[in-house]
């Protein structure tokens, strides 16, 4: 398995676009090192990481799976469905002190989307369709196109991130609980992820299109920034 730390919160990018980040975590005082990773498909920690997963599901095709789709969709009745393998990439005696989730809106209804991540409770499947039925991938009722599950992926009834109002296309950071990470972190068998979703799911109400890991431009994908220190 591949490992990989960056020690005193070096990162270095590749190329330069993306999003110009929130200002980062404060660094710790005492002893102890800094550090900041980032995932995204084939991009970091390096262009060898295919850690991540993402769709989408919905009421309105709850037999349908959009694992391979290039976008998915947050609102109007959608959530997202996210997963980063951290399993031997974060190492040692380290504590989460922030992770930022990092996406891009490439299309949005009118209105404002104000979206928050929750905690999975069930291993989900991304599966190869797009909006096809799946027998092989998640779906609004079953965790792998078989195996039936709470309708509409269960998750914490608490959001484990701040609510982010996306008022427009382009990048935008979610804030995700620390807690949620270093549990992950300590636990890898208890990571099954994030479910996005609105504020709002009616079927008229606003929602927002996303690039998933299939898209073709590498700063366009869901990433995944964590700062932490180690002890």
């Amino acid at each position: 398995m591949r490992k990989t730390v960056v020690m005193l919160g070096v990162i270095l990018l590749i190329g330069a676009c993306g999003p110009k980040g929130d200002p980062g975590a404060a660094g710790p005082s005492g002893a102890g090192s800094f550090a900041v990773i980032n995932f995204e498909h084939a991009v970091f920690p390096s262009t060898s990481y295919t850690g991540v997963y993402d769709t989408c599901i919905t009421p309105d095709s709850p037999a349908g799976n959009y694992g391979d789709c290039t976008s998915f969709i947050v609102g109007a009745g959608y959530r997202g469905l996210l997963w980063f393998d951290l399993d031997g990439y974060v190492t040692g005696n380290i504590t989460v002190k922030r992770a930022d989730l990092t996406l891009y809106c490439y299309s949005k209804t009118a209105g404002d989307t104000i979206v928050a991540a929750y905690k999975m409770l069930a291993s989900w499947t991304e599966g190869n369709d797009c909006i096809d039925t799946s027998t092989a991938g998640v779906t609004w009722n079953t965790r792998n196109g078989t195996t039936s599950w709470t309708a509409g992926g269960p998750h914490d009834t608490a959001a484990s991130s701040e609510a982010k109002t996306v008022a427009e296309t382009g990048y935008f950071t979610i804030q995700l609980n620390p807690a949620l990470v270093q549990g992950w972190i300590d636990a890898p068998d208890s990571n099954y992820g994030i479910l996005l979703k609105s504020s709002n799911e009616s079927p008229v109400s606003s929602y927002i299109n996303m690039y998933t890991n299939e898209a073709g431009t590498p700063c366009n994908k869901p990433r995944l920034t964590l700062h932490y220190t180690i002890e």
